[in-house]
């Protein structure tokens, strides 16, 4: 990072209180481990309260979803009681309304990984957001923080929180003249990635879950979420075995594991077009219609389902 682009420095409950009751405090509530989320959203309204996802996102991963709140005494007290000793989410101090909000943390939802590919991005999570900042050039510094004036990030041990701003911008113009404008996705530089690993894949795994009780619901009908995930877990690890690195190509793996059986990458036909370097292995799945017949697919489903399940 720019050397003294940060300007870091604790906050107390109270000063968060008269924030609130000045109208510039607002947090982003990550519903993925709170199931009491959504709930308190829907009790605070439209005028209070929205989701960060939009369109079918919302209505399909409304129960993992982040969600983003004008905070007043009340909500501020709720998030104490209730989601403070987890990593819950995170503030934020703006003069600009919950919807111009909304549009500027919607832009880094995805976010684009230094390979290309487009990635979930769980910047509200504190823990990602406390370590990642730190490592922005001034110019990505400013693009984050746009109309927002100071993050504001908790650990669970302690009742103050940390408040990170930049250091050249003072709160008295910190916010004037922000354009509200679509962007490109913001893109990842290989010192962004180690505050990534495993929160990422944590929201992948449950994206993926609620992907497939929807999607392809028979083979996951009666499974338990603790052994759902733990499934899903073991097929992105053999999806990875396999060279494939796209979210797109690892959840098309799995899927294909509960439709025909853990070990249905075993069959000869399939195994040989999984294994063909004349494809780039990510457009390999693409190719297994035209490499592999239905008695192929028939003889995966025997050989898959003798394989067991890590669960099993």
């Amino acid at each position: 990072m720019d050397q003294d682009v940060l300007k870091i420095q604790p906050a107390t409950l109270e000063e968060l209180q008269k924030l609130g009751a000045g109208g510039s405090l607002y947090a982003i509530l990550d519903a993925c481990d709170a199931p009491s989320v959504p709930g308190k959203v829907r009790e605070l309204g439209e005028d209070r309260a929205m989701s960060l996802y939009q369109g079918t996102a919302a209505e399909e991963q409304w129960a993992i979803a982040p969600y983003l709140a004008r905070v007043d005494a009340d909500l501020l007290a709720w998030i104490k009681a209730r989601l403070w000793p987890e990593p819950w989410g995170i503030f934020a101090v703006s003069r600009y309304d919950l919807a111009a909000l909304s549009r500027h943390f919607r832009r880094f939802l995805l976010v684009q990984a230094p390979n290309g590919e487009p990635w979930y991005f769980r910047y509200y999570d504190p823990r990602v957001l406390a370590t990642f900042l730190p490592v922005c050039s001034a110019a990505e510094i400013r693009f984050l923080f746009g109309p927002v004036f100071a993050y504001g990030v908790h650990r669970p041990e302690e009742e103050n929180v940390i408040l990170m701003r930049e250091r050249d911008r003072p709160a008295e113009t910190a916010e004037v003249g922000w354009p509200v404008v679509r962007t490109p996705l913001f893109p990842l530089r290989e010192p962004h990635l180690p505050p990534l690993q495993g929160l990422t894949e944590s929201v992948f795994e449950h994206k993926l879950a609620a992907h497939l009780r929807k999607n392809n619901p028979e083979p996951v009908e009666g499974l338990p979420d603790e052994v759902l995930l733990k499934r899903i877990r073991a097929g992105i690890a053999r999806a990875r075995a396999w060279g494939f690195t796209y979210e797109s190509t690892i959840a098309g793996f799995v899927a294909l594991m509960f439709d025909f059986g853990p070990g249905f990458d075993t069959q000869a036909r399939i195994r040989e077009a999984l294994l063909d370097r004349a494809i780039p292995p990510e457009s390999r799945l693409d190719h297994l219609d035209e490499r592999t017949s239905e008695d192929d697919w028939r003889e995966a489903a025997a050989i898959g389902a003798s394989h067991a399940w890590p669960d099993a």
